[in-house]
């Protein structure tokens, strides 16, 4: 499954170690997996991760962040609570984020609900009485996921998104928790990086579906360049039969939530012919990289009807069907 989602009413702390453990993740109430985001209309993978806290020391120059900040700050370790004074932090920080980000920290956090299904805690990072920096987090029975940080744009400098991670994990090393999960990181994009500042980290192999060293990690195995190196296969093949395309990205698996639940589409790219005015569909060739197999078919412009011309992992049988259907039209 590429993007999935659930809506679970209760979660034991066993279960939210059971997701975490497949790459799934919090947002808002709900939980979900994706292995593809897409930013600036190019498809990149959604790599998850996660921190072994067995026998994990802090290296030197975390325990740099860490020493510095306890010196001029304090903080606070509990149960989350929302108030005034963490959404007045958060209004502030909002405006120095960069990208869409929910407009108060209930939406955020509980989906505007008045109950939280998770063992949510938060670490408070004060100046005096002055909050700083907060974040939030969940606690499983073995595990535990890094799920927001805020901080005043004004201490920038002192590194508190990470520092607040930082605490998080000193916290699971003291209670005597396993993993640390803090989200998924974009190979070749590097706004996530800071993420991997927290030690070795391992990360999902999706088509394993098991847990490996992150330093092992190859790009060509990333989902987001096996699915581009079938779709350039095929565009070798159009471009040797001087048949105009076009390459697109459908955005419902570029995001966590998708409803669709069905056999075609099922990648964020894909390749579509150039149509002709009097035509009454679409010729869409994709490639599945679960089945490992393309998918060539009609896409009807007209309700949601499509009709399978051709699955094959053999992309010459593809452009076989393909220059049939153009060219004879059969």
């Amino acid at each position: 499954m590429i993007s999935n989602w659930h809506d679970p009413e209760q979660l034991s702390p066993q279960q939210l170690d059971d997701y975490l453990a497949n790459a799934w993740f919090r947002m808002g109430q709900s939980i979900f997996t994706c292995h593809f985001l897409c930013f600036n209309n190019l498809v990149y993978t959604a790599l998850w991760i996660r921190l072994s806290l067995k026998k994990y020391v802090f290296k030197k120059r975390l325990r740099k962040i860490l020493n510095r900040n306890r010196k001029g700050f304090h903080i606070q370790i509990q149960p989350a609570i929302l108030n005034q004074q963490k959404n007045n932090l958060y209004q502030k920080y909002r405006k120095f984020f960069k990208g869409n980000i929910s407009d108060c920290l209930k939406e955020y956090l509980l989906d505007n609900s008045e109950g939280n299904i998770y063992n949510t805690y938060e670490c408070c990072v004060y100046d005096n009485e002055k909050l700083i920096a907060f974040s939030f987090f969940d606690v499983g029975k073995q595990s535990m996921a890094s799920i927001m940080g805020v901080y005043d744009p004004d201490y920038a400098k002192y590194s508190l998104g990470v520092y607040t991670m930082l605490e998080e994990i000193n916290f699971g090393l003291q209670k005597g928790k396993a993993f640390y999960y803090p989200g998924y990181v974009v190979p070749t994009y590097e706004r996530f990086d800071y993420k991997l500042r927290i030690g070795d980290v391992d990360y999902y192999n999706v088509w394993k579906k098991n847990w490996l060293p992150y330093k092992d990690l190859k790009k060509d195995t990333l989902p987001s360049e096996v699915l581009q190196k079938h779709l350039n296969i095929i565009k070798i093949y159009l471009d040797l039969l001087q048949i105009p395309y076009e390459q697109m990205v459908y955005p419902a698996h570029t995001r966590p939530f998708s409803s669709e639940n069905t056999d075609i589409l099922s990648t964020p790219s894909f390749i579509v012919l150039q149509e002709q005015s009097f035509c009454l569909f679409l010729l869409v060739i994709e490639y599945n990289i679960i089945k490992k197999t393309y998918l060539f078919y009609r896409l009807y412009k007209f309700g949601e009807n499509y009709s399978i011309i051709l699955e094959s992992d053999t992309p010459s049988d593809i452009a076989t069907a393909i220059r049939q259907e153009v060219f004879l039209g059969s």
